[in-house]
């Protein structure tokens, strides 16, 4: 993959989700990989879903692979990635 690719993950946070501090924490500790970060909350009628983090990651392949493995360790979240 080169440089000039962009990628795109979309994190699905739910109710099921352990340990949102250490989720954050993973974030600050590739704050580098992350050019754009967007939360969005789910609607309040929705029991099962409490919100959609969307991140553009820029940066060294070998670290957004990592970020990406250390995030899928996460219990309770869904990821989904897009690449251009």
């Amino acid at each position: 993959m080169n440089s000039d690719n962009k990628i795109i993950l979309g994190i699905l946070v739910t109710k099921a989700t352990k340990n949102i501090e250490a989720l954050q924490d993973l974030f600050t500790t590739y704050g580098c990989c992350i050019k754009t970060r967007l939360g969005l909350h789910s609607p309040v009628n929705d029991e099962n879903i409490t919100g959609l983090i969307i991140l553009e990651l820029m940066g060294d392949m070998e670290q957004i692979v990592s970020f990406q493995n250390e995030l899928s360790m996460f219990e309770g979240i869904k990821i989904n990635k897009m690449e251009f």
